[in-house]
């Protein structure tokens, strides 16, 4: 009688596993890195735009006044007025035309869980440079958003680059940055919450608002927040802080579930 036998081999792919990974997270660096460089320009040349608008206002206002007056006397700083608003406005549009577009990649069913723990790997030195504990509590069976991938890693890690900044500022010797997944009802929540010196409450309002920042000694533009908001509605989102945490400061972000995953998904 003929027997038959099943031979099994076994490989360790561990090493080969670790490699990709390595190799996706130097694509994953090379990519933010890249974007990195497009936003410190846009940086750059919307804060020029902006310090120069602000005199041109204040230039056209005076104009409005001296016309308002009618009076002959006035004419010569008039047209000096109007000369200055007219090349002010040539320099203006020179470096609305030097403003690197940002690409935006197509739409797809993203995983935030993913896109998290990918920053979290890239933000892997520096937290551990900082002695920062982090806790981590993703949903388990997360369901997916339709968005960008590359838009909403700039969206976390602008979030948890500001977290780190606020507790390395802090003289509170306990870090911890904590970030959660869950879901409710049609939307998908996300918290990321650090133990830092928290934003004061009358200042809440104007963290979203263009080269407005609580962090004097940086050297940002005061736009990080901004894009931030700006990534969250494009994916027709929420963003806002939780106003009765005690210490530190807590992001909420809300984003509606991609309607293919819904019924796909059971929650745990």
């Amino acid at each position: 009688m003929q027997k038959k036998y099943l031979i099994l081999t076994l490989t360790d792919i561990t090493k080969q596993r670790q490699h990709i990974e390595a190799l996706h997270i130097q694509t994953l660096k090379t990519l933010m890195a890249e974007d990195e460089r497009v936003r410190s320009i846009r940086e750059t040349l919307l804060g020029a735009i902006h310090q120069i608008q602000m005199p041109m206002n204040q230039i056209m206002a005076a104009e409005q006044i001296l016309l308002h007056k009618n009076d002959e006397k006035n004419t010569h700083l008039i047209n000096i007025l109007q000369q200055i608003q007219k090349s002010g406005k040539v320099a203006v549009a020179t470096m609305q035309e030097c403003i690197p577009e940002i690409y935006h990649s197509a739409e797809i069913p993203v995983n935030l869980n993913q896109i998290l723990h990918e920053v979290l790997l890239l933000e892997a030195q520096n937290l551990l440079t900082h002695n920062i504990d982090v806790q981590w509590r993703p949903l388990a069976n997360l369901p997916n958003i339709l968005g960008s991938e590359n838009r909403l890693r700039i969206l976390f890690k602008q979030l948890i680059d500001n977290a780190i900044a606020a507790m390395i500022q802090c003289e509170n010797p306990d870090k911890q940055l904590s970030i959660c997944t869950q879901t409710e009802d049609d939307l998908l929540h996300v918290r990321i919450a650090d133990s830092g010196n928290g934003i004061p409450s009358d200042k809440r309002t104007k963290i979203f608002e263009p080269f407005y920042t609580t962090n004097k000694g940086s050297n940002t533009a005061g736009m990080g927040l901004v894009i931030a908001k700006e990534i969250v509605n494009q994916h027709h989102g929420l963003i806002d802080i939780d106003s009765e945490i005690e210490q530190g400061c807590c992001f909420q972000l809300s984003f509606p579930l991609h309607k293919s995953s819904r019924s796909e998904v059971t929650h745990v």
